[in-house]
């Protein structure tokens, strides 16, 4: 999997992930990606900057 996946794409089934490598780190912001998008629901990862 790669580090910069784009926003568009899920992960691979059937495969382990590591979450850390998957969504970026911005200092003063919140990032917020989908990872898994259903009909019946979605799953996302956020990342938070402290303070």
């Amino acid at each position: 999997m790669e580090k910069n996946m784009p926003d568009n794409t899920e992960l691979e089934t059937g495969k382990a992930h590591i979450i850390v490598e998957i969504i970026e780190y911005v200092p003063n912001s919140v990032v917020i990606k989908t990872i898994i998008k259903k009909s019946t629901g979605n799953i996302s990862i956020m990342s938070f900057d402290s303070g």
